[in-house]
Formats: structure tokens, sequence, C-alpha cells
């Protein structure tokens, strides 16, 4: 049948299920590919029979070990990608398998992801895949069956055979088993085409491009050519292993097999493309089980990440991690499947455990804190429930319905609503070409009201999105998406252009053969360039004019950074892969170490001269999560439960916060270090729906299904509700005054209108009106008057004009070519400061220039490696000088200018609260602090006197006394934090929780709609009005009283308060 004479080679393999098997060879041709049938096939000269092999020996991510061996089945397991797509067209990747006995003309043990195929075995069929596991068949009739829990279905017509997977993806089979096409879920074909001897000789995706391959003279493949025609060569030893992977760009990386006997052709090293043993991989030479795993060793005399593997039963095996702590697996041999069912720590006895059902489907996960989550199916084992935290109150069931019993297309997800008794369901439609036609979310809010949301999408012939419809109907809220549609070129397939809801266009210009994109240009018409090496890594990206640019090591990991600054990042790594330094362009340096699991384990820092800067150390637990950090001296502990939930925080004071977890790992309560107990509750679907304090204040908090916030009720500020629109925008929200605000957005979702009850607070806000200004907000009215931006290309914002009460102000920001900001002119006066910075990006140089004269403000500003500044030289001759201490905490003042001016010391304790500030040219100007368990100030003192102070459990302050006497008294209102007496004088506030009066002070407060102050009065005489912009910044402030002077205050980008302009009652200018 297969044209082969079975060679029997006399090796006797000893079978642990089935006693002792003779091994034989097959010498001769299948699909004109060399092919060896090793233990676990027996061949005689007529007939080849199935024995038991494992059908998918790669594993899962709690059976593989290390670089990665499966504990269950003892194989090693080993994928390479030679060639990565840039998207839409085909990758070549490989897999090695010791414990699969194939040879796909790759090398003993590989089989790439193009070498899907049907291995027939008289009245049986191998569906073999990419990665070397494989499905039986068996036929009887016409009719192929295969396992109970196979993902495949396998059948047979006259010209050849059909594979269809379970997401409705084909692949169709020549007679001979080999592959002739395969279409993806939505009907897009891969074509395989074959030389003059049967051997794959290229593969062409649905967009045209081509991966081809030659041959060797001993049929293994010798080259594989990729759609840009850059070439990949294969080198084999005289066994036929694969030895040499030769790139495009020269670099090469080697494979090892080292083992003289059994278990033959077994994959014991890798070496990179640096020259480095990456990897190193052993086994036993009884059964060919993997082992040991282990990477290069470092700095730790030993290999890293060093796992060894001891099979103790058929069913069982001890892993040792490379800190020698021990973990036993546990596996269920069934339907050919070798299935987890535990995995349980040595050390704490936790670990995991796993249930299946008769047909291999998952029954019951219990994670290692005992937590469970239970799941069903139906027939065609499809998941049809999942209960999370089972068997507890707190258990959350979901339920999948799916298109059909064959296809793993979930059409409905139904979760519990936050409506009781009710249901989420989440239902995705689909084309008939199985691509998504919309998904609909429908639920409830709390109290029953039905609610929903659409987004639709539209494709283009290929089944690529061409349009989104987002789920609002009072806009067009649609998105575009264009595609190159041709069949020969690198953009073949992939994104053309962009155009948003608002009609902004982004395009994508141009492609190399690879199909990553090489040039971008965005709404604005700033076009960006990527240019990459022959392995497709980016070396240059330029936008506009500034570019980035990157090298590499050969083995792919990054070298250098070059940014358009001028700064170089310099990154080294070691044999292992860590990377273990970074060093800029002024000799400053980063450098780490790690644990013999590969956690880092120290970080110090260095200045040119390599004296330590910074430091800090990492310890870790059994399960690798951060147990304690040590910054320099002050170590911070933390405990985290089986499964990585905080469970405890100790500071470096010795001070404990626990936190309680509920069965679906949600906080329920945290206990601080003075015993102060904050409860947390969460809806079904996991929102925080209420916070109580140790104080007793509740707030509580409302969600609907579709996780729109609909309700705050806080004990401070009252009950603030909301509304949204189907894209889940908030719409209105009505305060505990009754004060009612609208909100507006266009297409984008982004906000355009702001409307009060008092329409003089309205604001409006303005988008992409301007050259450069696409996507960018241009203008803004608000209550303080009107503001316009501008932009440079690059989106970076270079003026702002403010125009309040008549008067423009104007703020302008310019950058230099790598787009550092080198200018900041001030509002009003046009006074401009320039900033010089070195070739790190840190400023140097200060200067101001008004009226065409130039000041210094600072100079010769120096730093400590990638860290705060130690030193700079006011324009007054000042020298203000910086000590830090190990954690970059300012550890000493000197101020100098002739004499000394200023020379303190701060000292901390050891969670880094200040203990004192020892004022070395005033002693008695020396502070002293003290801090409680929570790091509040409970004592200060110094030439003022001592102070202390108290508070309640919430850290609402209830008093302050000096030298023993009480001078504060302070009582808030019962179950919450509102401020309720000072000294015996009440506060009064309205129902949003502002102020009114203020008792003691003889104070009285108005506030607008948006809960700013807006009028102070002091014993009922009105003293000043102030005016609000719409990030709630004060604009302006008139006085009522004495001169009546206006002032009008300008604030930065980030907030910050610039400057203030003073004009007179007659509105003459009267400072800046």
């Amino acid at each position: 049948e297969f044209d082969g004479v079975a060679e029997q080679l006399g090796n006797y393999v000893k079978n642990e299920n089935q006693g002792g098997i003779f091994s034989f060879r097959q010498r001769g041709v299948i699909n004109n590919t060399t092919c060896d049938i090793g233990p676990g096939e027996i061949w005689d000269f007529f007939t080849v029979y199935l024995m038991a092999e494992n059908r998918c020996p790669v594993g899962d991510a709690n059976s593989n070990i290390g670089n990665p061996c499966n504990a269950g089945s003892g194989n090693k397991h080993e994928t390479e990608t030679d060639y990565a797509s840039a998207g839409a067209g085909p990758s070549f990747t490989r897999s090695y398998n010791s414990q699969i006995p194939i040879d796909s003309g790759l090398g003993h043990g590989w089989i790439s992801n193009f070498q899907k195929r049907l291995e027939k075995f008289d009245n049986s069929m191998r569906v073999r895949r990419g990665n070397g596991a494989g499905d039986v068949f068996t036929k009887s009739g016409s009719v192929w069956s295969g396992p109970v829990d196979s993902q495949y279905k396998l059948t047979e017509d006259a010209t050849g055979y059909t594979v269809t997977r379970r997401d409705g993806s084909v692949e169709r089979y020549a007679l001979t088993g080999k592959m002739a096409y395969e279409t993806d879920m939505i009907g897009r074909t891969t074509n395989y085409a074959y030389d003059i001897s049967g051997r794959l000789s290229a593969v062409t995706g649905p967009f045209g491009h081509v991966i081809a391959f030659t041959y060797n003279a001993d049929g293994r493949l010798a080259t594989m050519v990729d759609p840009a025609l850059e070439v990949t060569i294969y080198a084999y030893d005289s066994d036929g292993n694969l030895t040499g992977v030769n790139y495009p760009d020269s670099s090469q990386r080697t494979y090892h097999y080292e083992l003289t006997g059994y278990p033959f052709h077994a994959l014991t090293g890798i070496t990179d493309e640096n020259g480095d043993r990456y990897a190193t991989f052993d086994y036993s030479t009884t059964s060919g089980k993997a082992t040991l795993t282990q990477h290069a060793q470092t700095t730790n005399g030993q290999p890293q990440q060093k796992y060894s593997l001891v099979y103790t039963s058929a069913t069982q095996t001890t892993v040792t991690d490379p800190a020698s702590n021990a973990e036993v697996l546990t596996f269920l041999d069934q339907h050919g499947m070798r299935k987890l069912t535990s995995r349980v720590s040595q050390v704490d006895g936790k670990g995991i455990s796993q249930t299946f059902d008769a047909n291999n489907n998952l029954d019951v996960f219990t994670d290692a804190e005992g937590r469970k989550t239970k799941y069903t199916y139906n027939a065609t084992n499809q998941r049809i429930s999942m209960i999370e935290a089972y068997q507890t109150p707190q258990a959350r069931p979901t339920t999948y319905e799916y298109v059909s019993p064959t296809e793993d297309l979930v059409k409905t997800v139904i979760t519990p609503s936050v409506a009781t008794g009710q249901q989420k369901k989440v239902f995705t439609n689909y084309n008939a070409n199985r691509t998504i036609a919309s998904i609909v979310t429908q639920g409830f809010r709390p109290y029953g009201t039905p609610i929903s949301r659409t987004t639709a999408m539209q494709y283009n012939t290929q089944g690529q999105v061409a349009q989104i419809d987002g789920p609002r109907t009072d806009v067009s809220d649609v998105t575009y998406i264009e595609y190159y549609e041709c069949s020969l070129g690198g953009q073949c397939g992939h994104l053309k252009r962009i155009t948003n809801a608002a009609g902004h266009i982004s395009t994508f210009d141009f492609y190399d053969a690879h199909g990553h994109v090489t040039q971008t240009t965005d709404p604005n018409g700033l076009v960006t360039t990527y240019i990459y090496d022959l392995r497709g890594r980016v070396l240059t990206a330029t936008e506009g004019a500034r570019s980035t640019t990157f090298t590499y090591s050969d083995a792919g990991q990054a070298d250098t950074v070059t940014r358009p600054n001028g700064q170089i990042l310099t990154y080294g790594y070691d044999a292992a892969h860590d990377l273990r330094s970074i060093t800029d362009n002024f000799g400053n340096k980063i450098t780490y170490t790690y644990d013999l699991k590969g956690n880092r384990k120290t970080e110090e820092t260095r200045d040119p001269g390599n004296m330590l800067t910074r430091t800090i150390t990492y310890t870790y637990d059994l399960r690798n999560r951060l147990d304690a950090i040590n910054a320099a001296g002050s170590i911070t502990d933390l405990l985290f439960d089986a499964v990585g939930n905080l469970k405890q925080e100790t500071d470096p004071n010795s001070h404990t916060t626990t936190h309680t977890l509920d069965p679906l790992n949600r906080i329920t309560q945290t206990l601080d270090a003075l015993s102060g107990t904050t409860t947390y509750s969460h809806s079904i679907q996991d929102q925080l729906t209420q916070v109580q304090a140790p104080n007793g204040a509740t707030t509580s908090y409302v969600y609907d299904d579709l996780g729109n916030l609909l309700q705050l009720a806080s004990p401070d500020t009252g009950t603030t509700t909301y509304e949204h629109d189907a894209a889940g925008n908030q719409t209105s929200m009505t305060d505990a005054r009754g004060v009612t605000v609208s909100y507006s957005y266009d297409a984008l979702n982004r906000l355009t209108d702001v409307a009060y009850p008092t329409s003089a607070l309205n604001r409006t806000f303005t988008y992409d009106s301007g050259f450069n200004q696409m996507g960018r907000l241009t203008a803004l009215t608000d209550a303080g008057g009107t503001t316009a931006n501008t932009y440079n290309l690059h989106g970076e914002l270079t003026g702002e004009g403010r125009t309040i009460s008549g008067h423009t102000f104007s703020t302008g920001h310019g950058y230099d070519a790598a787009g550092q900001q080198v200018t900041h002119t001030y509002p009003s006066s046009g006074r401009v400061v320039t900033y010089t910075h070195d070739a790190l990006g840190n400023v140097t140089n200060m200067t101001t220039t008004l009226a065409g004269v130039t000041t210094p403000i600072a100079s010769n500003i120096e730093y400590l490696p990638f860290g705060p500044v130690t030193s700079l030289t006011l324009g007054n001759g000042i020298v203000l000088g910086r000590l830090h201490d190990q954690q970059y905490r300012l550890d000493y003042i000197s101020d100098a200018g002739g004499s000394t001016l200023r020379d303190r010391t701060y000292t901390y304790d050891s969670a880094g609260n200040i203990d004192q500030v020892l004022d070395s040219l005033n002693p008695a100007s020396t502070q002293v602090f003290a801090q409680d368990a929570l790091d509040r100030i409970s004592s200060d003192s110094s030439s003022y006197g001592a102070i202390a102070y108290l508070y309640d459990s919430a850290g609402n302050r209830t008093q302050r006394s000096r030298g023993g006497v009480i001078e504060q008294s302070i009582t808030t209102t019962a179950n919450s934090n509102r401020l309720d007496t000072l000294n015996g004088s009440a506060f009064t506030y309205d129902a949003a929780g502002n102020t009114l009066t203020d008792g003691p002070g003889g104070h009285a407060f108005t506030y607008d709609n948006t809960n700013r102050l807006v009028q102070v009065r002091v014993g009922g005489v009105l003293q000043a009005t102030h005016t609000y912009n719409a990030h709630g910044q004060r604009v302006k402030k008139v006085e009522a009283t004495g001169a009546q002077r206006t002032f009008y205050f300008h604030c930065g980008r980030s907030g910050e308060l610039l400057g203030e302009t003073i004009y007179n009652s007659a509105g003459q200018k009267l400072s800046e």
C-alpha cells in the first residue's frame, strides 16, 4: 500500500502498557518522503497496525514544564518560527516532538505547520496536525469515526478526503493523504502545490503571498523562500537530524542531538543566533522520556530555569524546579489522551485538581485554594454551562448556546442579570460565511427595565471587516475599512484606509513583500515610514522628520534604541536571554540579576564612575509571586494566596494590612494596621456595589447589565443618578441638590456640549476645525470665556488663546525637531522661557526673555542616573545642591550664594515617612515628625512647639493639641466624613456635601451648578466672586470689597498655576 518494505531493526523496546514490542523502521517511500516509524507502531510487510499513542503529546500550560517538556507524556516539544508574516500572508513554523517518531523531511521529530496530512493504515487513518499531534479515525462502511472528543470530522469521496474542523474551517486532501488546500472558517483558501516528486513546493495564501520550498538529494527540506524571495537554509547531519537553520540575515540557529543511543534523534540543546548554548535537554535512556530542561548558566553559577522530571509511575511525575521545590503531577489516560488530574506542591500541599467526563471534557476544576468551577457539555462536547464558585453561596452560572451542534460558534452567552431573577444575554449573529453580523447585548437595570446595545459589522468579498456600525442611533457612528484587493504584492489583503465616523482618514500607503507596512499617513497628513531588517524587525521608524532607530543582536534582542533627540539606550542580555543592563549614552547604567527561576532579583543604578546611586532587591514566593521588596533596606512584605490574590501587606515598619476574599476572588474585607475594617460588596457581575469604611460611612453604587453606573449614594455627597446613551456615554447627571446636567457627544463619542440649568455655565467643545487639528480639541467655550488651541503636525499643542471678559491671554509652546519643548510663552506678558536639553532629553539650562532682554533662570542642571535633579545654578548665582539616598529620596539640601543660605538634612523611617528635617543653620527650626501605623502624622515638633494629632478610624482628624493643650476638637457627622463641628462651632452643608457655612470662621459659601465655589461672604458681606473654566480651574476672581480688583489666573496643561494678571476696578492692568 505504501510501496515500502519494512525492515526489522531488532530494537526491543519496553512498553509500559503492553509489555514488549518490536520497533521497525520503514525504509520505503511514503508520500515520497522518508519516514521513520518508531516505538509504538508495528509494521509487517502488508499491513500497518496502530499501537497506543498519546494523541497530543504537546501538552497544555498545566502539564508543560520549563522550556516545554510535557510531564505527562515525557515529550520534549519545541516550536520555532522561521518566517512570520505581517498578517495577511502565511507563516512558517516548525514543531519538534521527541515522542512522535516521524521524519517529514525536516529532520527526525520535526514537522511544519504546512505538513498536516492523512496517514493511512489499512482501515484506519491518522489526521496528523502541524504540531505533531494526531487523531486516529477508523472506517466502518463508508463512515470514518474518530475519538469521542475529536475536534475534527473526516469524510471521503472518490477524489480525496475532507477534514472539517469545529470552527467551520476545512482541509482538503488528495487520495495520497497530502493537503490540497485549506479554507479558514470564512472561506479564504490557502493552496498547496507539489513538485514532480510529490514534495511540497509552494504554499499560496488567500491573498497571493507565496512560500516556496526546495529539497536536497536526500529529500529533506533545503530552503524555504519567503514572499520577499529571501532564503532560509536548512542543514542536517548524517543521521538525518536537523542541525542548523541559516536565516536571510546570515544568522544561524543550531540544534544538538548528543545522545548516542536510545532515545534516537533526541533534541538535546539549542544554540541561538548569538552563538550561545541557550537551552539543554536530557532524556531517560530506558523510557525515552524527557528528564531535564534548562537554560544557560549565568552569574548564579548554575543553569537558569532548570527543571527535572522523574516518572515515578505510569501516571505520575515528580517535577523539581530550580529552587529544589517539588511538585507531583498525576495523569489520567483516556481515549489516547493523557489528562492532568492534579498538580500538587510538595512544599505547602496546595495545587490544582481536575476531573473529566467520559468524553475527556473538563468536568470540575479546583484551584489551589479549593475553589471549584464546574462545566457541563452537550452530546457533541460543546461546553454549555460553567458554574464559578461551585457549591458555594456565591455560585455564578454561565450558559452557552451554539450555531449548530457541530460548529463551535457561540451564538448566545447567558449570565445572571443585576436584576433579580433576570438574565443578561449576549447574542452573536453570524452571516452565512460565519463572519459576525452583529453583537447584541440584552439585559436589565436593577429594577427590571430592559436595555440593549448592538454593534453591527459588514464585510468585503474576502470576509474582512469593511464597516463597523456602533451602537448609537442618534448619530451615524460607522467606521469604514478598506483593504488592498489584489493577488500580487505584499500589500494584498492588508489595510488600505480607515475612515472613522467623523470622516477622518488614515491611510496605509505602502507595504513590503512581507506585508509590513512601510508608510502610513494620518488624517492631518503626518507621514510615518518604517524600515525593517531581513527578519522583519523595525530598524527605523520616522514620524515626519523624527526618526527612532533600533539595532538587534543576531538572536533578535534589542541592542540599541536611538531616539530623535539623540538619546541612545543600549541593552545587554545574558546567554539565558534575560535583560542584564540598560546603559545610556552618558554611561549611566541599570543592571539586573535574576534568581534561578528567572525572576528579577536585584536592580542597581550606577553613574558613569560606577558609583551605586539606587538599589532595590526582590524576593519571590513558591509560585514566583513577588514576596518582598527591599528598597535600600526598606522591606515591604507581600503575601499572596496560592492562586495569586494579595492576602497581606506588611510595610517596612511592620504594619500589616490583611485582605479577605470570597470564592469569586473578590476582596470582601480589608483589615488595616489599627484594626479598622473596610468591607466591600459586589454585584453578580463583579461591579463594586458597596464600600463601608471603618467609621461606618457607607457608599453604594448601582450598575445595569451594560456596566453603566446608574447611581452613587454617598454619606458625604448624597445621591447622584446617571443616564447613558447606547454606547455607554454619560448623557445626564442629577446630583443630590436636584441639579441635572446634560451631555452630548459626536459620532466619535467625544464630548461636545454640557448643558446646565444656568445656561451661562454651558460648555461647548469643538474639534477638527483647523490646520493640523483633525482628531484634536480646537476650541472650547465655557463660563470663563473661549479657548482656541493650535497644534503642529505631530499633534503637540503649540498655542492656547483664552479670552476672558474681553481680555485675551495667549500661551505658546515651541518644540525642537525631536519633539522636545524648547520654549514656553507666558500669557499676557509675552515672556518666553527657553529650555536647553542634553542628549538624554534632560533640561540643563533655562532662560527667560522679556522685551528683548534675556535673563538666566537656571543653568548647569545635573541629574542622578535615570533620576532627579542633583544641582543647578539659579540666575542670581545661588547654587542649589541636592543629595539623595539609594531610594532617590531627598537626603540633603544645600543652597549657597557666597554663603550658605540653606542647609537641611532629611531622615526617614523605614516606610519612607519623614522623621526629621534637620536645619543646620537654624537648629531651632529643626522639625521632628512621628506617624501612626497608617502613616498619618501623629506628632510634629519644632520652634512652634510640640503638636499632636488624633484621627478616627477613617482617617478624619478629631483633635489637634499643642504642648498638651487641645487647640482643635473636631467631630464628624455619624457614619460619614463630613466635618460636623470644630471646637463646638457647627458646619452646614447642602445636599451634595458642599460647605455652606463654616461656623467658627463666620463664612458663608455659594456654589454654582457645577459644585464650584462662586461666592464667599463674611458676616453676610460679599467678599469675592469666582469663575471657572470647563476643566474646573479658577480663571477669574473679582473682589467685592476694598480695591475691587479683578484677578485672571492662567493654568498650564497639567493644571498648574502659571501666573496671574491683575486689573483695577477701572479695567487697567496693575500687574502680572
